[in-house]
């Protein structure tokens, strides 16, 4: 099946840090072959828990795992949380956050170091506020990554809005929002890593051209993606789609 996601909402938006000072940044750090190991950190404030299971109890961040799997084609070993206690609460902060905030949260409450050895971290945390940045509140965007490192941030109140009627819809929107942020820090599409062919949407940033790719940017409506969720999906499908798979495959080497 293909999977066309258009949103009503921005599902990522990719925000410069001038302060981070990461050199070489996260996206070729990752692709090293002196790392061998991804572990994934999240973070998340009281009552903004992250879904972690189906209605039929099935672990929802096993989708995350896998097309983390896809992009680096096995090469590298996956620490994935799949449950609340493998995740961490911090305490609620009933504000909006910009991006100095959610750097300061990161280092207030991160565990594991971006690179640590053989293992690379990304560091997830979800908040109870919406973005704010130049001088706006951004309450329609879910998530965003940090260029240049390995921080996502995830809006939980957007998910939690009326747009999305359906459980189901939330809990994949919630994992492709990641899918896509976790893509935006490996470096997808021309943010750290070369093009392998010509499909970067320029007019819409790091976003790729395939209509049925997760790094695809547009905002229209929820109409196709409620009737994906209708026909069901699997767990087992990769999202990042070729364009943005070679890519990948290619900084690694293996193609």
């Amino acid at each position: 099946m293909t999977l066309n996601l258009r949103l009503i909402f921005s599902i990522a938006v990719v925000i410069s840090c001038v302060s981070c000072g990461n050199s070489p940044p996260f996206s070729q750090v990752v692709l090293s072959p002196d790392i061998n190991h991804i572990l994934v950190e999240v973070d998340y404030m009281e009552n903004m828990a992250p879904f972690t299971n189906t209605s039929t109890n099935e672990p929802l961040w096993s989708f995350l795992e896998n097309n983390i799997s896809a992009l680096f084609q096995d090469t590298k070993s996956l620490t994935v949380p799949k449950s609340l206690n493998a995740m961490q609460e911090i305490p609620a902060r009933n504000q909006n956050y910009m991006l100095d905030d959610i750097l300061s949260l990161a280092d207030e409450y991160r565990d594991q170091k971006e690179t640590d050895g053989p293992t690379a971290s990304l560091y997830i945390i979800f908040l109870d506020g919406y973005l704010k940045h130049e001088g706006q509140i951004k309450n329609s965007v879910i998530g965003i990554s940090v260029s240049g490192t390995s921080i996502i941030a995830v809006f939980k109140p957007v998910i939690y809005s009326r747009a999305f009627p359906l459980p189901a819809v939330k809990f994949f929107i919630e994992q492709s929002v990641l899918i896509h942020e976790a893509g935006h820090a490996f470096g997808l599409v021309n943010n750290g890593l070369a093009l392998t062919s010509d499909h970067h949407d320029q007019e819409h940033g790091a976003h790729c051209t395939n209509s049925s790719c997760v790094m695809y940017y547009l905002n229209e409506g929820v109409s196709d993606l409620i009737e994906f969720i209708r026909d069901g999906f699997s767990l087992q499908e990769v999202i990042f789609k070729d364009e943005c798979l070679q890519d990948a495959h290619a900084a690694l080497g293996s193609i």
